[in-house]
């Protein structure tokens, strides 16, 4: 949660991440969600959202949650 709370973008919240040390992947890559959440898909910088895994269904599932009343 530091690495989010003291964040200027995404990318510099997972780069804090990856250099905490200990399970730098593993905090990486819950700042990654969590950052992502919170900035939206739209600011994912475009050469990134390539590399996503599961992309597509992932986006199904969002365009999904304001008719299941979760916004």
């Amino acid at each position: 949660m530091w690495c989010f709370n003291n964040i200027n973008s995404l990318k510099d919240g997972v780069w804090r991440a990856e250099n905490i040390g200990n399970v730098a992947d593993l905090t990486a890559a819950i700042e990654g969600q969590i950052g992502a959440a919170f900035c939206g898909f739209e600011n994912i910088p475009s050469h990134e959202q390539g590399q996503l895994v599961f992309k597509d269904e992932i986006l199904k599932m969002a365009m999904k949650l304001p008719s299941a009343g979760i916004n």
